[in-house]
């Protein structure tokens, strides 16, 4: 009788460490997917503006009045190809979803001049590697996109432009727990949509620019599993608008320039405690060594509440 009194009270133990197990898991997980969900807008987000920056950087080239654009690099046959490569580190400081860690972005593309309208199509990569310190994980992507643009100018001073992307994303997800290290894959498709209205004021040697614009994403994440746990079909997005200002100052070959972009957000996906604004700082030059040819190196630092991005852009262009 004893013996049976002992084996149930066993049984019963052993049920509640069982629940009590897998409660902890369940709420765990739960914390997790809600992170991840986090991290994967934040970081799209970095993407899509790093990508959209790209293009206008581009466009900017070809379609400033008296900087590097129209009067001085638009070569006779109204080509041009270029290349540009963005690095930054991102920091978040959020507590119970830190994580910090690289994204990288590259793009090469050509374009044609066609008296005021230029057309353009780019090929993009991009690589993601954080360091997810609330699982003890990391968060991981290779990726490819194609960008079409356009822009118009409608006078001299103020250009219309407007781009689409589509990126194939390769994630790998890590996950630690209770020491066990888990792994797993998922696919993923983003796509951008970008527009904007940008003013130019030339003063003298200086160039004053304002861009008003739009930026809608829309990433289809596929499912996986980690830690005995599935994770399904989701997707994220955002629509947010920017202003950005610049001036650039004229020093023959160098033109230096300094400039702050706003960011707004109007909806989006994930967690309502997320701040839906922020500002990039740019710190910058361009230098044309030779017809035809400008080197321009940018440095940005970009904040949130929890989050700051630090990094920079070299882009080469050639005009024919």
């Amino acid at each position: 009788m004893k013996t049976n009194k002992l084996m149930a009270a066993a049984t019963c133990l052993i049920a509640m460490l069982t629940l009590g197990v897998g409660s902890a898991f369940a709420s765990s997980n739960a914390t997790n997917e809600k992170n991840q969900s986090q991290i994967t807008s934040e970081v799209a987000k970095a993407a899509a503006t790093a990508n959209v920056g790209m293009i206008a950087t581009r466009i900017t080239a070809m379609t400033s009045p008296g900087g590097q654009g129209n009067s001085s690099g638009n070569g006779p046959m109204g080509i041009g190809v270029w290349a540009l490569g963005s690095g930054s580190y991102l920091d978040n400081t959020k507590s119970g979803a830190k994580y910090d860690g690289s994204l990288f972005t590259g793009m090469i593309g050509a374009d044609k001049q066609l008296g005021d309208l230029l057309v353009g199509v780019a090929v993009g990569y991009e690589n993601l590697d954080l360091t997810t310190k609330y699982n003890s994980g990391n968060m991981e992507y290779d990726g490819w996109s194609v960008v079409p643009y356009v822009s118009y100018s409608i006078t001299k001073d103020i250009v219309l432009d407007a781009s689409f992307s589509y990126t194939w994303l390769d994630y790998t997800m890590k996950d630690t727990q209770v020491g066990v290290k888990y792994s797993d894959s998922m696919d993923a498709n983003r796509m951008v949509t970008s527009a904007g209205v940008t003013g130019y004021l030339d003063w003298d040697k200086f160039l004053f620019s304002a861009r008003l614009g739009t930026l809608y994403l829309n990433e289809h994440q596929g499912s996986y599993r980690l830690n005995a746990t599935d994770y399904s079909k989701s997707g994220i997005y955002s629509w947010s608008g920017t202003l950005g200002l610049r001036a650039q100052y004229d020093m023959g070959a160098f033109k230096p320039f300094v400039g702050a972009t706003y960011m707004q957000d109007f909806m989006k996906s994930g967690s309502d405690d997320v701040d839906m604004w922020g500002t990039d700082f740019d710190l910058g030059f361009n230098y044309m060594p030779a017809d035809g040819w400008v080197i321009g190196l940018t440095g940005t630092y970009g904040v949130r509440d929890d989050l700051t991005k630090a990094g920079g852009l070299l882009n080469v262009r050639y005009d024919f």
